[in-house]
């Protein structure tokens, strides 16, 4: 996937609220980092329900982010995947069809 597309960056809100490991945390401390669970749904749902062309919120959802469960393996290489056309297509930000309430951010 191109790194070259601004709508691919990771916003410093999301980097602040600790949603990805620091780079310079210990080996130890990497170990301890909190993972995602992963989606016991085994349910499939079309790349297009993951994408909305709403913009996105960056104001409160990157906190809940930490505790949705990421879809199982195959949709996220089906997401890896389609991701480039989605945005090309004008998608703006992404839903979570595999949550029940479909959060959007």
């Amino acid at each position: 996937m191109s790194q070259n597309n601004p709508s691919l960056i990771i916003p410093n809100v999301a980097k602040k609220k600790h949603l990805l490991p620091d780079i310079r945390l210990s080996v130890l401390d990497l170990l301890s980092f909190k993972l995602p669970k992963i989606s016991a749904l085994n349910m499939t749902f079309p790349s297009t329900s993951f994408f909305s062309s709403a913009l996105p919120n960056l104001n409160d959802n990157f906190t809940r982010l930490k505790d949705l469960p990421v879809p199982a393996a195959p949709v996220v290489r089906m997401l890896t995947e389609e991701t480039l056309q989605h945005l090309s297509d004008g998608a703006q930000s992404i839903q979570c069809p595999h949550i029940p309430g479909r959060i959007k951010s």
